[in-house]
């Protein structure tokens, strides 16, 4: 397997080369269950943590299992994550790429609605992303004081992390 070649097309924001790699490695290119492909984890860990251009996202997608796509919260369907993650409770633990590096949903939700949904399901209040970051942390930086309080409320951690920083 030549790795590098993957890599190379990410950094070099080549979807089409990406793409064809997959193609030609699909074993090489199957993430393990639900967690990120090692070989994304790589490119994170070269890119300061980040995966920030449209393309990288892109490359990440191909990377990264149909349903573990399907389950992002980002967009806050609480009725639809909540169908999912009942009929397969090991979702909540799917790592995907957002931007800010590698999370899994409790990274990445916006109402009080849809952490109450996830914590339910047990996700883990102080789960750490690929950039050190707790969701106390992400809600700080891009949530509101009503959901950081939330989350303190709910005994997350602000000593852990990158949240120590803020």
């Amino acid at each position: 397997m030549d790795k590098h070649h993957l890599l190379t097309c990410i950094d070099n924001s080549d979807v089409a080369g990406a793409s064809a790699w997959i193609e030609e490695h699909p074993a090489e290119a199957e993430p393990p269950a639900y967690k990120a492909h090692p070989l994304l984890h790589e490119f994170v860990a070269s890119n300061n943590g980040r995966l920030h251009e449209k393309t990288h996202l892109e490359i990440a997608e191909l990377l990264t299992p149909e349903l573990v796509c399907a389950i992002r919260v980002v967009n806050d369907h609480v009725d639809e994550v909540t169908q999912w993650l009942c009929q397969d409770p090991k979702l909540i633990d799917a790592e995907f790429a957002a931007g800010r590096g590698i999370g899994t949903a409790m990274h990445h939700w916006k109402s009080i609605d849809m952490a109450e949904v996830l914590l339910h399901v047990g996700a883990e209040i102080d789960t750490l992303n690929s950039l050190d970051e707790s969701p106390l942390t992400t809600q700080r930086q891009f949530g509101s004081t009503k959901t950081a309080r939330f989350l303190l409320q709910r005994g997350a951690n602000p000593n852990l992390g990158a949240s120590a920083q803020c």
